[in-house]
């Protein structure tokens, strides 16, 4: 994954890590290493639950498992900010 691919798409959506990290439910710390990438590796759920956030597919976000490129977002529930309607 391309860390700061994250960084650029929460800051397009005007995301705080927190918010990111709350949709997540994970701590601000834990998302904030996958963002700055100190962590590479990330559970399949996670990453489905990163692109609905960002209206992604999990290819364009470009996670670098290949389980997880076979998989598309839009055959998932989306996973909102709390607060905000997409």
């Amino acid at each position: 994954m391309k860390a700061e691919r994250l960084r650029d798409l929460r800051k397009k959506y005007g995301y705080r890590q927190e918010d990111v990290a709350a949709a997540l439910g994970v701590l601000r710390c834990a998302y904030t290493r996958l963002e700055t990438g100190d962590r590479q590796d990330i559970p399949l759920s996670r990453a489905i639950a990163l692109a609905n956030i960002f209206d992604r597919s999990v290819e364009e976000i470009e996670f670098p498992c290949e389980r997880v490129k076979k998989v598309r977002s839009a055959d998932k529930p989306t996973t909102k900010i709390k607060g905000e309607e997409k």
